[in-house]
């Protein structure tokens, strides 16, 4: 109910909420806040605010490789079809999986199972306010430390990428030597 109070402060910025998780798991009256921040903030596009309610990244990794493996029984896929991109995009976060910032509330400085894939190229951010007390400072401190490392996080973005064209290109190289001989 918050959230949608704040919906001109979303409007004006165009941040997109997605609420990620099992949502089946939570009290019908959070399922339905949830449905509800997300569907008036859905045509936003400049920013998302991923908020994870009965969320773990081993749950996420899991069932996005279970939908995979449905498509591929179903034939809807091959084996060789999987690639990361399409692991990406079967994730909560899909199609937008790649985190840029990442803030760990309440002083721990552990990821706790909490976007494992989608934070491997990202800035995290530990801070020791909790959750409740976070305030719009701590999101600006938080966006300053991602802007000072913005420049190394966008090298190693770019090393990432060329290296996985250059292992689905050995892939697709050792394909296509396989079906000749």
């Amino acid at each position: 109910n918050e959230l949608a109070e704040e919906k001109g402060f979303l409007e004006r910025n165009g941040v997109r909420i997605q609420v990620l998780g099992d949502l089946e798991l939570l009290p019908d009256n959070v399922q339905r806040a949830a449905s509800r921040a997300m569907r008036m903030s859905a045509h936003y596009n400049k920013a998302i605010f991923n908020i994870c309610f009965a969320y773990t990244g081993r749950h996420d990794m899991y069932q996005g490789v279970q939908h995979i493996c449905a498509a591929v029984e179903r034939g809807d896929l091959h084996p060789e079809d999987v690639t990361e991109d399409l692991i990406s995009n079967s994730l909560y976060t899909a199609p937008y999986s790649q985190v840029d910032l990442l803030v760990r509330t309440s002083g721990e400085t552990r990821l706790s199972d909490f976007l494992l894939w989608q934070t491997s190229l990202s800035c995290v951010q530990f801070q020791h306010v909790l959750w409740p007390d976070f305030s719009l400072y701590d999101l600006a401190w938080a966006i300053l430390r991602y802007q000072s490392s913005l420049s190394h996080l966008s090298s190693a973005r770019a090393s990432h990428e060329l290296a996985a064209r250059r292992l689905e290109e050995r892939e697709m190289e050792r394909a296509g030597t396989a079906g000749r001989e």
